[in-house]
């Protein structure tokens, strides 16, 4: 008998790949998501995002959310897609989430209004 999902050899190859494309596939219309959203938040201008505690916040999240969509992804799409500067994205994620007392918002902007739509473009977002 042939378990479910499985090939003739019992081979759930097929299913696995199935589920990992899905996977890939949501994790990238994530980051596409947070991307829409740093452009939100960077349409409001600089100076308003420097007076208002709750755009520096969501910028913050942002940041903490592409890093934890970053780690979801398969190695084997990050090695696929090697001028994305994987490590730093997941470093900027853990520095905002480990180092909250020492966040630079400025960089937070950088990230926001240059670094995430570079990536977009880079991964065809």
């Amino acid at each position: 008998m042939i378990e479910a999902g499985a090939n003739e050899s019992g081979d759930r190859s097929d299913e696995v790949s199935a589920i990992d494309r899905e996977r890939l596939s949501r994790t990238l219309q994530d980051l596409a998501d947070f991307i829409d959203m740093a452009k939100e938040v960077t349409s409001r201008t600089r100076e308003a995002y420097d007076a208002d505690i709750t755009l520096r916040l969501a910028g913050e999240a942002i940041v903490s959310k592409v890093g934890e969509a970053v780690s979801r992804l398969p190695e084997d799409f990050k090695q696929a897609n090697p001028r994305v500067p994987w490590r730093s994205i997941r470093g900027a994620r853990n520095l905002n989430s480990q180092y909250y007392h020492r966040i630079d918002h400025h960089i937070i902007w950088l990230t926001l209004e240059r670094e995430l739509p570079e990536i977009g473009r880079k991964l065809g977002l």
